[in-house]
């Protein structure tokens, strides 16, 4: 857990040609009971990744034991957090993905919003099966207006899009669009609708519009309404745009849009859309 020691026994191992996994055998004894603070520790997080990176699927699977309890903890750190990255990177059997998931599952949507752990989340995502994954996504739906509303989980929103399954792409979009009024006005939840928009699920998209529906107009003059309102324009259809237009072409109204900092956009939109 010093500088320079961590940086010697880094090069030690990496110079250990045939003897690398009798060296890595014997750091993981010596760190037998520390690994968590080895992990969680400026210096010693650079061997502990070398090391879960270079150990037997035996002692991976003995590593992700010993630190079963600390998992969260860990991913929360500013250190540790690229360490257990690491090691979801490097889970390679069906006994190791269990415990980690085991212990993620009831802290998904904290991990959500914490700056180290969110990334410990979206490494499940793009290392781990969608079948393995499911737990992430159960877990986000079910407090879907908290996590879209949020710097982090409305990225975290998108990265699990990313890597869906068709079904599993369907049941945060149709989750999204059941609240996408409120989303559509927030910093952050807004790029999670448009998100879903560009997506083109037909029931999202329509389920998205028409809670919009009344309100075409007003979100056109809002900073982050009216992003939503142009994405809308361009890839809900054209059922979509005639709405719009329904609700912007009467008296008044246009002249009001074209003028205005953030309306003039979803004009040019229609414009280009029509």
């Amino acid at each position: 857990m010093t500088q320079h020691g961590s940086i010697a026994l880094q090069a030690r191992i990496d110079n250990a040609g045939d003897d690398t996994s009798d060296y890595v055998s014997t750091a993981l004894k010596e760190l037998a009971g520390s690994l968590a603070d080895a992990m969680t520790n400026k210096y010693g997080s650079h061997l502990t990744r070398r090391i879960v990176e270079l150990c037997s699927k035996e002692e991976r699977t003995a590593i992700v034991r010993e630190i079963a309890g600390q998992v969260v903890g860990i991913s929360r750190s500013r250190f540790g957090t690229w360490t257990i990255q690491k090691l979801v990177e490097s889970l390679d059997s069906d006994d190791q993905i269990s415990i980690i998931k085991e212990q993620l599952k009831d802290q998904v949507v904290d991990m959500t919003k914490c700056p180290n752990g969110n990334h410990v989340i979206k490494y499940c995502l793009q290392t781990l099966t969608p079948a393995d994954n499911q737990f992430i996504y159960e877990a986000l739906t079910v407090d879907i207006m908290d996590i879209a509303r949020h710097k982090y989980g409305c990225s975290m929103l998108q990265r699990c899009l990313d890597y869906a399954t068709e079904e599993q792409a369907r049941l945060v979009s149709d989750r999204v669009a059941v609240n996408a009024l409120p989303l559509i006005q927030d910093a952050f939840g807004n790029y999670i609708v448009q998100y879903v928009l560009e997506l083109g699920f037909e029931e999202s998209s329509v389920a998205i519009v028409d809670q919009m529906v009344g309100h075409f107009a007003d979100l056109a003059r809002e900073k982050f309404g009216s992003n939503v309102v142009e994405k809308c324009v361009v890839k809900a259809g054209s059922d979509a745009l005639a709405v719009v237009m329904l609700e912007i072409m009467v008296p008044g109204q246009l002249e009001s849009l074209v003028g205005d900092p953030y309306g003039n956009y979803v004009v040019q939109g229609i414009l280009e859309s029509c």
